[in-house]
Formats: C-alpha cells, structure tokens, sequence
C-alpha cells in the first residue's frame, strides 16, 4: 500500500484536524530551521522531537538513521520503504493506521536482524 492510495487517501480526509495541527508545527519548525541555522541532522531530530504518536516518533529516528546509513543510491526495496514512509511523516505528521503497522513491524524486523 501507498502513501497515496485510495484507503491512505480516505483516511487522511478523515483525520484532515490532526494533519492541519502537524502542518502548522511543521511549519514553525520550517521558520525556526531558517532562523536558528540549522543543519539537516539537527533538522530531521526536531521533526522527530514534535512527533506525537510515541512508536511512530521512535521509528522516525530509526528510520531516517537507518537511510542516512545506507548508500545514497541504493535500490533496497526496505530503503525505498522507509524513504516514503520519512516522506509522508514530514507531509503528514501520521501515517494511515494498516501502513504504520507495516511500518512499526518493518522497524522490528531490521532491527532484529542488526542487533542479532
């Protein structure tokens, strides 16, 4: 499933409130980015740090550390995942409940086989 299918789309027309609320955060978060100097790192850990859902901020720092890790031009269909997924966080601030579940089960998964 997509960022931008069908059932994602529904949802997100559904919970049009909360999206509002994390556009605006995400915007002052754009202004300040501007405003404070700061670099991309520091940038993607604020993102992280106005997250509210608490599994979903957890695997945003997973996430974008896992794809920050791997080559720029890998083909990994995980990276690709995971790229999408940093995407549609950053446009949305939540992901549609089936594909967060994808997601939270995804970050497990590779955790696991990293740590052993």
């Amino acid at each position: 499933m997509s960022p931008y299918s069908e059932k994602s789309k529904k949802w997100r027309e559904h919970n049009i409130a909360t999206i509002e609320i994390w556009k605006k955060k995400f915007d002052e978060l754009l202004n300040r980015r501007t405003q404070e100097w700061w670099n991309a790192e520091r940038f993607e850990m604020e993102i992280g740090s106005v997250i509210e859902d608490s599994d979903l901020r957890d695997a945003w720092f997973f996430i974008t550390a896992y794809v920050a890790r791997s080559s720029p031009y890998s083909k990994s269909p995980l990276v690709k995942f995971f790229k999408d997924a940093i995407n549609e966080i950053r446009d949305f601030g939540t992901m549609e409940p089936s594909r967060k579940n994808r997601l939270l089960k995804s970050v497990i998964t590779t955790r696991k086989k990293i740590n052993g």
